[in-house]
């Protein structure tokens, strides 16, 4: 770990934040590139490559995100080191504490890599690769990789990590292959398992029984409602209709089995929320505490709320001191714990 007053504020935080979540008194950002070609120069210093040690090898062909973790109130960091011949775009990150002290974690990374299949330019056929990756702090080195064709959800990324973790299972949304011609995107639930001794991964197709047979739906979003509890939430990709969650049905070993629809959008909240929303545009989706937050893309500041207990819907506005054509933001499935004793 490094006091971050070294970095003159220079290092890190004036490169471009993609990503911020939040666990329990740590913060964990995904920003920037690194890489042989990206030199950073500190307030004062000299530029120097991020995890520096590591390019030297060789063995790393393209340039990744920086993503470090980071106690504000303690002004340490902790930048972790690049995963080996992957460029991982489109990372998604879910922590989890390993002890009470809250001195050891594991961080689960999610991304995915291109792969171009064929030789010849017009047969050209793009197949994605979807990689896991458990950093452990007390290692300080990965202690698990696994990998599945398929590509993640592109928007989970998006301030919301849209991970799930039961026990050993980690699970995410996204497509079992990429759309090419006229061959249609297959809707799925990513599960790894990624305990020593069961490791394996599987995909589910995302069907639902309650909804019209032939329906397409866009890329579900895992959502995190309780400890043992996911929801999968998803909406038509032909137009701005209802959105639907879904409860993600587990097995007794965590592997999923079926899907089960636990509410819609009503009309009037369907059309609050995507009023002022483009109809290529998808929706911002979040989850905390037992309450799922959904909001319509663009600079819309109306959020409809739903509360999964009481199977009850409200729409509020945040902020409502800005006008309703002005409110860009976007919301994150974390909550901030302000905590000294956090090591990151």
């Amino acid at each position: 770990m490094i006091p971050m007053e070294k970095l003159k504020g220079e290092l890190l935080l004036v490169l471009q934040v993609v990503d911020l979540i939040s666990f329990a008194g740590l913060l964990v950002v995904d920003t920037g590139n690194q890489g042989p070609a990206f030199k950073v120069k500190p307030k004062g210093g000299t530029p120097m490559v991020v995890n520096e040690k590591f390019w030297k090898h060789g063995i790393y062909p393209h340039p990744q995100s920086i993503v470090y973790v980071t106690n504000p109130l303690t002004q340490e960091y902790r930048i972790l080191p690049p995963v080996t011949g992957r460029l991982l775009k489109g990372k998604a990150a879910r922590l989890v504490w390993r002890n009470m002290e809250r001195t050891s974690y594991m961080l689960i990374l999610v991304g995915y890599d291109d792969k171009v299949q064929g030789s010849q330019k017009r047969k050209r056929e793009f197949e994605d690769q979807v990689g896991i990756f458990v950093y452990c702090s007390e290692l300080e080195s990965y202690s698990h990789a696994d990998c599945i064709y398929g590509r993640p959800n592109v928007r989970i990324r998006e301030g919301d990590s849209g991970l799930g973790v039961i026990g050993y299972g980690v699970y995410f949304g996204g497509y079992s292959s990429r759309k090419s011609g006229n061959q249609p995107q297959c809707p799925c639930i990513y599960y790894f398992n990624v305990s020593k001794n069961d490791k394996c991964h599987e995909q589910t197709p995302f069907t639902v029984p309650e909804l019209p047979a032939g329906i397409s739906l866009l890329a579900p979003r895992v959502l995190q409602v309780g400890p043992e509890r996911l929801f999968a939430v998803t909406r038509q990709s032909e137009s701005l209709g209802a959105v639907f969650l879904t409860d993600i049905l587990l097995t007794e070993k965590g592997r999923c089995h079926g899907f089960q629809l636990i509410a819609t959008t009503p009309d009037d909240v369907t059309n609050e929320i995507f009023r002022k929303t483009e109809c290529e545009s998808l929706c911002d989706v979040s989850a905390c505490c037992g309450i799922i937050a959904i909001r319509g893309g663009g600079k819309s500041n109306i959020v409809a709320l739903y509360n999964v207990e009481l199977n009850k819907w409200s729409i509020t506005r945040f902020p409502r001191q800005r006008d309703v054509k002005v409110a860009y933001f976007k919301m994150m499935e974390a909550a901030y714990e302000p905590n000294f004793l956090a090591r990151p």
